[in-house]
């Protein structure tokens, strides 16, 4: 167990042949920021610097790369061989890690995250205030009572938003689509589909095959 890197414990429990790729990610990201601290956010390996950079996690088929939705329309020219997603991008396991795409991203976001944004008080349409210092509207508040009231307790918020953007409110609605289709929506981490296999699991149902 690597105590010093939350990345490398994390990349250790994964299957070898996939080791070596994730390793190869996490270079990138400290070679283009090394000023970026590690660590394990949604249940992924994460890169923070002031904001956060990017994400990445290993799954079955193929490796994750979440730089934000902004990041992905980006270098939508970049991205065109392969799979994505808002805020998301598919490596498959078969195919070399693209070096020069992580390196752009990361600088993308690097320089996003440095502009220093003056943060903004926001008002919802149910009336709370809050403070962020980016463009998203989203309200803390609404987001801590929308997952209360959700049909699988302690789910991550991203995770709750992704699963209400697809008008998916039950666990029998859950058990209608495929693993592979909710790995493709944006939000959904590895921690957050352990939660959704248990859930489902209890109620004697399971993802779509």
């Amino acid at each position: 167990m690597n105590n010093e890197s939350p990345i490398l414990a994390y990349i250790e429990h994964q299957a070898p042949a996939i080791q070596a790729k994730l390793k190869q990610i996490r270079s990138i990201v400290i070679e283009n920021a090394p000023n970026a601290v590690e660590c394990i956010s949604y249940g992924m390996p994460a890169f923070k610097q002031e904001k956060m950079l990017l994400y990445f996690a290993a799954f079955k088929n193929h490796i994750g790369i979440y730089p934000t939705a902004e990041g992905v329309l980006a270098f939508e020219k970049w991205t065109k061989d392969f799979k994505t997603s808002k805020g998301a991008i598919q490596i498959p396991n078969d195919t070399d890690i693209p070096e020069a795409l992580i390196k752009k991203l990361v600088l993308h976001r690097l320089a996003k995250v440095q502009t220093h944004p003056k943060t903004k008080v926001n008002k919802c349409k149910n009336g709370h205030v809050f403070k962020k210092s980016s463009d998203c509207k989203t309200c803390p508040d609404c987001e801590k009572e929308a997952k209360a009231g959700f049909f699988i307790e302690g789910l991550a918020a991203p995770a709750v938003r992704a699963l209400k953007a697809n008008q998916i409110s039950s666990l029998k609605l859950l058990s209608k689509i495929t693993l592979d289709e909710l790995k493709s929506f944006h939000g959904i981490g590895p921690q957050s589909i352990k939660q959704m296999t248990k859930a489902l699991n209890e109620a004697g149902l399971k993802f779509k095959n």
